[in-house]
């Protein structure tokens, strides 16, 4: 059995880099997947790849700097999915 079948995984700052990593590995080990993000250059790509493994998965607009928009986010995913199981907060601000 894989580790998260079934399971709803819900990944801030999923389309590049360690997120990236994250949601493929989850959506291997099972998962439906659910990136939330800015859409930006690997976008696309990061979506081909999940989609691959674990049928369409769903993208929601994010931008972690506003609290209204990363409620909205989660609430799209209970909306979609009925619950949340996993959320890895990995999206951030940067700065000076």
């Amino acid at each position: 059995m894989k580790k998260f079948s079934n399971k709803i995984v819900f990944i801030t700052g999923g389309n590049s880099c360690i997120g990236k990593a994250c949601a493929l590995q989850a959506a291997r080990e099972g998962a439906k997947v659910v990136i939330a993000d800015l859409a930006g250059a690997f976008h696309d790509e990061t979506l081909k790849e999940l989609a691959a493994l674990s049928g369409e998965p769903p993208f929601v607009p994010i931008d972690a700097a506003h609290a209204d928009s990363v409620q909205a986010a989660n609430e799209a995913t209970v909306q979609r999915y009925g619950r949340l199981d996993v959320a890895l907060n990995n999206g951030g601000i940067g700065g000076p």
